[in-house]
């Protein structure tokens, strides 16, 4: 995704499925600090391109969004997302 001002952080780049599709995470630091979870896909040539498909959430609103995302997990998933966190914390 081509962002005209501030400056973004891919933080991951996950494999959507087997037809090149990708789930992008990152942040952008504009005047206020967004979260965008985008849906890439990839071209012809193999580059990888966003989609229309995708959220951004302003700083304003993402600990509500993530807070709200967590409550809809089930407790087992919940239980693997602390879990995964608590050891890349320990991690460093």
């Amino acid at each position: 995704m081509t962002v005209k001002f501030g400056k973004q952080t891919v933080h991951a780049l996950l494999d959507k499925d087997s037809r090149g599709n990708y789930i992008q995470v990152s942040s952008i630091d504009d005047k206020m600090w967004s979260l965008d979870i985008r849906q890439m896909f990839t071209t012809e040539d193999g580059e990888i391109k966003p989609t229309t498909k995708g959220i951004r959430a302003n700083e304003e609103l993402v600990v509500d969004l993530l807070v709200e995302c967590m409550k809809a997990l089930p407790e087992d998933l919940f239980d693997e997302v602390m879990e995964r966190i608590d050891n890349e914390n320990a991690e460093g």
